[in-house]
């Protein structure tokens, strides 16, 4: 039996638990009974259930899920249309959010959730799941990108911007979970013993991805091969998998002009030290690689790769099984 896909919170089921509240948001926000959301799985029952918490992105759901067990509810504050990095939840839903026992994000440096920083949410609640949760020599800056910002009597001064998707190295899922567990015990501790057996349930699986990744890795040390990539999104998988990485100019434009921006770079590579073909080019999944870029790599023996970035649940399987496809096709890839 597939497993059921994680909960989303939707706003258009809520029923309001006191007449008076009801009208108090109706008269604050414009809206009615029908157009509230459901915070309740009992539309009868006088009020919102406790043991609620939100997670920013799927993976951290999943993560946090797993250990949770299903007496708590773990959602995520997005439709499956949209998009969770920039796609801002209705106040409905962030009103919700801040009710909730934990919200589990990522962390300042490594945002996913860019509309974050305009919503209010309680410190005390916020788990940073990256940011406390990994030493920084496990993040992986973007170039070119830094967060200018200024606290206490040290002034203004910057960090770098960090690649967000954590969760496409299963060794950092790993940490990740381990760190989502010790801020559950603290917000349950009468459920301490369950959470630990559900982590050390989840370890195993994620185990079996760092073996698998482990592999890759190791071969990749022996032969040093860079990897081309659509974005730097896909740096936490290069450097899992033991690949230098090389982000290409923008895949999805089908024109002459990025044909030779791609060569370019080809030749560059070729023209260094060790240089050479490319082991593969990595994409997303969700993007259509231009025939004119898919057909050049074809002719250059260049395996090209769709990754699933997991930005929502797969539609068959979990975040688990969904990172060991995607390892597979990397090895595939090698094997050609």
């Amino acid at each position: 039996m597939l497993p059921k896909p994680p909960p989303t919170f939707h706003p258009k089921r809520f029923s309001s638990h006191v007449a008076s509240l009801v009208l108090l948001l109706s008269v604050a926000i414009g809206c009615n009974n029908s157009s509230s959301p459901n915070l309740n799985k009992n539309p009868t029952s006088p009020a919102p259930p406790s043991n609620r918490i939100f997670a920013v992105s799927y993976p951290l759901q999943f993560l946090t899920q797993q250990i949770a067990g299903e007496e708590i509810e773990v959602l995520i504050p997005y439709d499956p249309a949209d998009d969770p990095r920039t796609s801002r939840p209705t106040r409905e839903t962030i009103e919700a959010m801040q009710k909730s026992d934990l919200v589990i994000t990522n962390g300042v440096g490594a945002t996913y959730a860019k509309w974050l920083v305009v919503v209010s949410i309680p410190e005390s609640k916020v788990v940073n799941a990256a940011s406390h949760g990994l030493a920084l020599r496990e993040f992986i800056p973007i170039k070119g990108k830094s967060i200018v910002h200024s606290h206490g009597p040290e002034g203004e001064h910057s960090h770098p911007v960090m690649a967000a998707r954590t969760w496409l190295d299963p060794s950092l899922a790993k940490k990740q979970a381990s760190y989502i567990a010790k801020q559950l015990k603290k917000a349950y501790p009468e459920k301490a013993d369950s959470f630990n057996k559900n982590l050390g349930r989840l370890q195993l699986r994620l185990d079996d991805l760092v073996a698998q990744k482990e592999l890759i890795e190791t071969q990749q040390q022996r032969e040093s091969q860079i990897v081309l990539t659509s974005s730097s999104q896909f740096e936490f998988l290069v450097r899992a998998a033991g690949f230098s990485g090389q982000t290409l100019p923008e895949l999805s434009e089908n024109s002459p002009e990025n044909l030779v921006a791609v060569e370019s770079l080809l030749k560059k590579l070729s023209s260094q030290p060790n240089g050479g073909k490319p082991a593969m080019v990595i994409y997303d999944q969700s993007t259509q690689l231009p025939e004119s870029l898919s057909d050049h790599f074809a002719s250059l023996k260049i395996q090209t790769v769709a990754i699933d970035l997991l930005d929502h649940p797969p539609e068959h399987g979990d975040y688990v099984s969904a990172m060991k496809q995607n390892l597979e096709r990397v090895t595939k890839a090698l094997s050609h």
